[in-house]
């Protein structure tokens, strides 16, 4: 039984840390900042010139996790900010209702961001 309360909490730790995946535009860059030196773009984009490097996802339920793990991998890139695009994935689940009909429901999870460098 113990065993099993164990196995089920590391799983739950798991699904909670979520993984940032990247896909890359361009190499990479020396690195120039540190995670929390990364800036943060949710509404505009920076006006100035700039270079996708890739696009970075993360798929934890968690926003908070994902933007720091973003901003880490960013960091860890060359990127000196990044650009908030939308969510990572969306959840649908679907339940049959009386008379054969059907209702779903849909919620975004994760975040998804580019990473960028100042020309």
């Amino acid at each position: 039984m113990r065993r099993s309360i164990v196995l089920l909490s590391f799983c739950v730790c798991l699904m909670l840390a979520g993984c940032a995946t990247v896909t890359m535009y361009s190499d990479p860059f020396p690195v120039t900042k540190t995670a929390s030196e990364i800036e943060v773009y949710r509404t505009t984009k920076p006006d100035r010139a700039y270079i996708e490097i890739g696009e970075i996802k993360c798929s934890s339920s968690s926003e908070s996790i994902c933007l720091n793990k973003i901003k880490k991998k960013a960091s860890e890139l060359g990127a000196e900010a990044i650009i908030i695009t939308g969510s990572a994935s969306t959840e649908t689940k679907t339940q049959t209702l009386q008379y054969g009909l059907t209702a779903s429901t849909s919620k975004d999870i994760g975040l998804k961001a580019i990473a960028i460098k100042y020309k």
